[in-house]
């Protein structure tokens, strides 16, 4: 396949600090592109392994035609062996014809010729005349003043100017060009052989914790969700409002090595929810009958709804735990619902389920959670 690109992110980051409405468009403008870029790291993934793939297989039939040579250069030793062998057996049963340039076993050499040659009795090997002689009985391995031998004993090693031979790891490996990249532990190539890309790597806090920061991270999504409220029947109904959400983005470079993160625990009844935190980013405390969070304890803005208004995760196009209104479950799109008659609410952040119509009843909210999503060189 084609090596995929990743398309750069061209729209504004959102920041803290920004004014909501700005905050907003940023946001709307730039988690957009977030999908598509999944699609190109999913792509890049899907190439980095047909590569690997292909690069396992290049070293494997790199191997198998080593060996092939191998065995055709001792096989055409040997052919060369049995022709001289199958020359000299043809004058085995007679004397040597004058001026020919042969060996009669139990007899002598004869060779008129300087660039004749013959099969040594001694070791089967092939020796040229270098000195022009007749009816010498001295084999030519013993005999160095008329002959020089001129094939090898059938050991690659007696070779001259022979390639070296060796096992895969002593080949042109490597992770530069014109070298082939060997798979590595964990069956994965070098890292300087994979074409340089962002992952995504996403973590969750369902409980308080200790985040830490690793080396090759740049960039971090945060998603901070704070518990749901409870429902409970005194004079009247009381609904619960579901955890608020805030999120954000920070630079690696600006967070420390390690971070306590806060998950807010679920109310019960009248008792208020737990707030979730991550550095700045906080959710506030919510508390049924009234769906504005309060901030280490002053509640944020005026003019609290009554009793029967239900907020905070309704409707669904806002970030937020579900709530519910009347005897209707609400419903959150990227959080937890809130219960139904009597239920507690769902994770994270639903608050709980209206209660009966009469009686002393309540119900309780789901904790909160506090997401990461790591943005990885």
């Amino acid at each position: 396949m084609v090596k995929p690109t990743i398309d750069a992110l061209t729209a504004t980051v959102p920041q803290l600090g920004q004014a909501p409405a700005e905050f907003d468009a940023n946001t709307n403008e730039f988690l957009p592109q977030l999908v598509p870029l999944q699609d190109q790291i999913n792509l890049m993934v899907d190439w980095v392994q047909d590569t690997a793939t292909a690069v396992d297989d290049n070293a494997a039939a790199a191997l198998i035609s080593e060996a092939e040579a191998e065995n055709a250069a001792f096989d055409a030793g040997l052919s060369a062996d049995e022709a001289a062998d199958s020359a000299a057996l043809a004058f085995s049963g007679g004397a040597a014809a004058a001026g020919a340039d042969v060996h009669v076993p139990n007899a002598a050499y004869t060779a008129s010729n300087p660039a004749s040659a013959v099969v040594s009795n001694v070791n089967g090997q092939t020796y040229r005349c270098i000195v022009s002689h007749s009816g010498v009985a001295t084999d030519p391995a013993n005999d160095a003043a008329r002959w020089v031998r001129i094939t090898f004993n059938g050991a690659y090693t007696d070779l001259s100017g022979k390639p070296s031979l060796g096992t895969a790891a002593t080949k042109n490996t490597g992770t530069t060009s014109g070298t082939v990249p060997l798979i590595g532990a964990g069956d994965k190539l070098p890292a300087s052989v994979v074409p340089p890309g962002m992952r995504v790597v996403y973590q969750e806090f369902t409980a308080s914790g200790t985040f830490t920061k690793e080396a090759d991270d740049i960039m971090y999504l945060i998603e901070v969700i704070g518990g749901g409220s409870g429902s409970y029947y005194g004079h009247s109904r009381v609904y619960g409002s579901g955890g608020c959400c805030i999120d954000g983005w920070l630079m690696a470079s600006d967070v420390p090595a390690t971070v306590s993160v806060l998950v807010g625990a679920g109310g019960t009844g009248s008792v208020e929810a737990g707030q979730s935190e991550f550095l700045q980013l906080k959710s506030g405390r919510m508390k049924a009958g009234r769906p504005i969070p309060y901030f280490d304890g002053t509640e944020e803005g005026i003019g609290a709804p009554g009793v029967n208004f239900a907020i905070a995760g309704t409707p669904n196009t806002i970030k937020g735990g579900g709530a519910p209104d009347g005897t209707s479950v609400g419903v959150s799109l990227f959080h937890g619902n809130s219960g139904g008659n009597m239920e507690d609410g769902q994770v994270p952040g639903g608050a709980g389920g209206y209660p009966s119509s009469s009686g002393t009843q309540q119900t309780s909210g789901a904790r909160g959670a506090v997401r990461i999503w790591r943005f990885k060189a």
